[in-house]
């Protein structure tokens, strides 16, 4: 829904800071200008917002309950006095109230002054989206977060969202049931796994980039899909998995892998069960589950890496015949027990119950293997001990990223670079992706102090995203969610439509919002909003709002109004006054309707700290409204005024004294001066309809006001001509 925004009367919010004069101790020296500063608070029921406010900081979350009810109060200033704020690109002297808001809209402040143009984004989260904070750092890999976030405390709410450095999402979206693996593919679209009912088990999701789902992918053939891993080839094929049932009573299911062509046919199947030994290789007590497949990928030679959680080891398979190995042949093992590859240098005894094994070579090197390391509890155990493949499985309650150096040739495997941050145990699922800009992002899953990790190229974190309630991701990967949601540019003032007299002042009322995840970055009209519309060239013109966000989306907006000639007549005639009975008092009659050329005197019902309103309802092109204010109290005072602002099809313009107070009337912060008592202040109103006249009769103006001290009394009329 589109946020509605309003300002708040009777505040302000203009800080004003004086830069200071520097001078040298060594006498003096040219004066240097700081910076403006900026300040931007976004305040609401229940809310907070994350990470702290600073200038290099553009994006912020906006955590908010179930009393939030969609409604912020954005508060923003520079400290350069002659710097601007806009709030969704409507000019703020004050807070403004955004109403409407729901989960992902984002707010935008934009401050303009000496230091340029600068672009802030609040984006409005669901009640019980997760607690997130993150450690931003120059050295990350660019691009977003992807996740499933799913709760492991009871808590209901699931969603998938892609966030940045500091966890603030620039795509998210609930779900229900169980979604896994959320990932973007090398041809640019997106992909994730949705459990369903049997036969299927699961299927996978595959999402364009605006997050649509275009298709839903199964096995072939197979009695279930299974969720651990989807890979889409540059080929145009696809990689499935499955955990397939016997067909015997023996309760057992096998891994299957199969690559699909586009056309649906099967190119290549593998089964565990053609080339397992269960008895050989078996580990644990897996209730039938004996191989649990959870990674598959193509390496650089063609053939497939596979990774079997409940073996305890990844198999390099045979993708076609090669150097006598016949397709689905096992190349080699890598720990199990098994293995082609002495471990028994590594301490911790080589890949336990692992996930996401890939191949990360580097050209000219020896094979090399990064997994994720579970490990194992010690209850249900999963190690095989290197130095007694046979015996008894281990237990080993730490999980580490790591890398195995192969050594093809004499069939040895040495622990490369690992990280293995002491106390953390993922028991089950995590990631490690390594990223082009050679550090590697770890998922953390259930895993204590941290859902997600960045490694540089020496495996030092330097990134850590948290959650403090919960909530963890089964894989986590990194890549860009690209923006293709144009942002919107709406138009209020001048109205299309619209004819002016000449030199009539009339004042831009414009905004617009953005809501694809980079930010609203300008939003730019004719003239600036709240400012004076050009109505002192005669004829027809145009007024456009343009509105860019950080993708370079773009919309425009465009208007177009007459204005007449200085020397001719109004085009419609306009009746004198004619006056009518006071109306009854409030109490009996709250709102009086006016009717072109009558007036109506609210009286006695404006008292200190009370309102009161009269109505105007009338549907010719241009209508001129004289509103005035009288004091009735027996002391001068000062009252402060609020009234109809311009909405769609509708202009509306005030002046009081010559001046333009349009902008001041309609935030409720009109200030008249002081009104001695049984003296009056007038307000000129024109209403101008535009070409979308309202569908029905009933649409009202309301005027109201109140007095600033302890006058009793106040009368305010209106009079329609």
């Amino acid at each position: 829904m589109t946020p509605v925004k309003r300002p708040l009367s009777g505040l302000t919010c203009l800080v004003i800071l004086l830069g200071l004069l520097l001078v040298s101790p060594m006498g003096p020296a040219a004066s240097v200008v700081e910076a403006p500063v900026h300040t931007v608070a976004v305040t609401g029921t229940g809310t907070t917002t994350y990470p702290s406010f600073s200038h290099g900081t553009t994006r912020y979350g906006i955590r908010t309950t179930a009393d939030t009810g969609g409604v912020v109060t954005v508060t923003a200033s520079t400290s350069d006095p002659a710097g601007r704020v806009f709030v969704d690109g409507s000019r703020a002297a004050g807070p403004v109230e955004v109403r409407d808001l729901d989960s992902g809209d984002e707010v935008s402040v934009i401050v303009r002054d000496a230091s340029g143009s600068t672009a802030y984004s609040f984006v409005y989260l669901p009640a019980r989206f997760p607690v997130l904070s993150g450690t931003a750092d120059a050295g990350m890999q660019p691009g977003h977060t992807l996740m499933t976030l799913n709760p492991f405390s009871g808590v209901p709410a699931r969603f998938m969202t892609a966030v940045d450095g500091n966890g603030v999402p620039a795509y998210l979206s609930p779900y229900t049931g169980n979604r896994h693996d959320f990932r973007r593919h090398a041809d640019g679209t997106f992909s994730v796994s949705q459990d369903v009912a049997l036969p299927a088990g699961n299927v996978i999701l595959e999402l364009d980039e605006q997050m649509q789902e275009v298709a839903r992918r199964t096995t072939v053939g197979l009695v279930n899909t299974d969720f651990h891993d989807y890979l889409r080839l540059p080929d145009g094929n696809r990689v499935m998995m499955a955990y397939e049932p016997r067909d015997d009573d023996s309760g057992l299911f096998d891994a299957v892998v199969q690559e699909i062509e586009p056309d649906g046919d099967v190119a290549f199947e593998w089964n565990s069960g053609d080339h397992i030994d269960i008895a050989a290789e078996g580990v644990g007590d897996t209730d039938g589950d004996y191989a649990h497949i959870n990674s598959v990928e193509v390496m650089d030679d063609g053939d497939y890496l596979i990774s079997m959680r409940h073996l305890s080891v990844v198999l390099k398979v045979a993708r076609t015949a090669h150097d006598g190995f016949a397709q689905g042949d096992i190349v080699w093992r890598l720990g199990g027990r098994l293995s082609d590859f002495d471990l028994s240098s590594d301490p911790l005894l080589g890949p336990c119950a692992q996930h996401t094994a890939s191949e990360v070579t580097q050209p000219g090197g020896p094979t090399t293997i990064m997994v994720f390391d579970n490990g194992s509890f010690d209850v249900f155990p999963l190690c095989v001990d290197p130095g007694d493949p046979a015996g008894p499985a281990v237990g080993r309650t730490q999980s580490r990223v790591v890398e195995f150096v192969l050594d093809e040739e004499t069939g040895t495997a040495t622990v490369g670079r690992q990280y293995a941050p002491t106390g953390r145990f993922a028991h089950f699922a995590g990631s490690a992706e390594r990223m082009p800009n050679g550090n590697t992002l770890v998922g953390w899953t259930n895993a204590a102090d941290g859902i997600a990790t960045e490694l540089d190229p020496d495996f030092r974190p330097i990134w850590e995203l948290d959650s403090d309630n919960g909530y963890g991701s089964y894989r986590v990967h990194r890549a860009t969610v690209p923006d293709t949601t144009a942002p919107t540019a709406g138009l209020t003032s001048p109205p299309s439509g619209a004819v002016y007299e000449h030199g009539q002042s009339v004042v831009s009322d414009y905004g617009c919002t953005d809501r694809g995840g980079s930010g609203l970055q300008d939003c730019v009209g004719t003239v600036e909003e709240g400012s004076v519309v050009d109505t002192r060239t005669s004829g027809r013109h145009s007024f456009t709002v343009t509105a860019t966000d950080g993708a370079g989306n773009r919309v425009t907006t465009t208007s177009s109004y007459t204005v007449l000639p200085a020397s001719a007549p109004s085009s419609t005639p306009l009746p004198s006054p004619t006056p009518t009975p006071d109306p009854a008092p409030r109490s009996a009659r709250p709102d009086a309707i006016l009717a072109v050329g009558t007036t109506v005197v609210g009286d006695d019902v404006y008292g200190a700290g009370q309102r009161g309103r009269v109505r105007l309802t009338d549907r010719r092109d241009v209508r001129r409204v004289r509103v005035r204010i009288q004091n009735d109290g027996e002391a001068s005072d000062r009252f402060t005024l609020s009234g109809p602002r311009s909405r769609r099809g509708l202009l509306v313009t005030v002046t009081m004294g010559g001046r333009d107070v349009t902008r001041a009337l309609r935030r409720g912060t009109l200030r008249t001066p002081s009104v001695a008592p049984g003296r009056q202040m007038t307000l000129r109103v024109t209403v101008a309809w535009g070409q979308r006249r309202p569908p029905v009769r009933g649409r009202v103006l309301r005027f109201s006001g109140e007095a600033d001290g302890t006058s009793d009394v106040v009368r305010l009329g209106v009079t329609a001509r």
